[in-house]
């Protein structure tokens, strides 16, 4: 009995040295935490292309304009006009431009008839800032015409002077302020208000001007 116990412990005891022998051969395995990491999943990184509000070139634009009359005349009732404008430019340089603008206004309404005239202009226009949102100052030159009920406006009755008497022409000065809210990169919306000063037959004539309009930027 002892002789088979002995043979059972020797047996056991060279299985134990050849699984030691055989780890110590091939090396251990390794661990779960040993194993390198996997490399993070490539993303595309998108960027955004940036906008160009301000750029140069040349832009075209149209809308409405309402004329508040600041006539000098004490006898006769004058009403407002509204009318249109039309507008063509260059932006040279993202902060400056010059354009050629017409504006039609379509009556001023007195007592004695309607008045409607015309205006064409050669302004030139500073931005304050090239953004969205692009303030601007506006100064002009220009010729202003005012015609009288059929064409040309009645004999001028005695007494104070009155509308009909200073109907006509003449060279005309613009000063104002404006916005250019962009809605994209060629679309932009805003509003301008100016003073017309005309001079010579149209001195009297004296308005101010609220325009809205819609221009594209080529």
């Amino acid at each position: 009995m002892r002789k088979e116990v002995t043979a059972l412990v020797c047996a056991l005891g060279l299985v134990g040295s050849a699984t030691a022998a055989m780890a110590g051969s091939y090396g251990k395995a390794p661990e779960a935490e040993e194993m390198p990491a996997a490399p993070p999943a490539r993303h595309e990184v998108e960027v955004a292309e940036e906008v160009d509000y301000a750029r140069v070139g040349p832009y075209l634009g149209v809308g409405g304009v309402y004329a508040i009359e600041l006539f000098d005349d004490q006898a006769t009732r004058v009403d407002n006009s509204s009318g249109l404008h039309v507008r063509g430019g260059y932006r040279f340089h993202p902060n400056f431009a010059v354009e050629g603008l017409y504006e039609w206004y379509n009556e001023f309404d007195t007592d004695r008839g309607h008045y409607d005239g015309w205006s064409l202009t050669a302004n030139a226009k500073a931005y304050a800032l090239t953004g969205r949102f692009q303030p601007y100052a506006v100064i002009g030159l220009g010729y202003l015409k005012i015609n009288g009920s059929g064409g040309n406006p009645p004999a001028a009755p005695s007494g104070p002077p009155h509308f009909a008497a200073a109907a006509g022409d003449g060279f005309e000065m613009r000063f104002g302020a404006g916005m250019d809210a962009c809605i994209t990169e060629h679309w932009a919306l805003g509003p301008e208000v100016a003073y017309v000063l005309p001079f010579n037959d149209a001195e009297d004539l004296d308005f101010v001007e609220v325009s809205l309009g819609v221009r594209y930027k080529f």
